[in-house]
């Protein structure tokens, strides 16, 4: 398997980071479907590095389920977790 080079450049650099944005949507989208499911009862995403910058597409995949969202801040101030869980009450 190749390792693709680092992007350099204005455009490279946003679609690195749109890329990696996409990734991690995609990991909490997932998080949130295996807790509906009821596959899970809370299912962390760590150490994301546009936690932050997600939550609130991420409170928004949650409308009308019975799961919530929220942030899990640690000592390193560049990343951040996603935590998913049922909401207490919910079958």
């Amino acid at each position: 398997m190749a390792i693709e080079p680092l992007p350099f450049g204005r455009v490279g650099a946003r679609t690195a980071v749109r890329r990696q944005l996409d990734r991690e949507l995609d990991l909490v989208a997932s998080a949130v479907a295996m807790v509906d499911a009821g596959l899970a009862r809370r299912v962390t995403v760590s150490s994301l590095r546009f936690g932050a910058h997600l939550l609130d597409a991420s409170r928004r995949m949650t409308v009308g389920k019975p799961v919530r969202v929220f942030p899990l801040y640690g000592t390193d101030e560049s990343r951040c977790s996603i935590s998913v869980e049922r909401v207490h009450g919910e079958q």
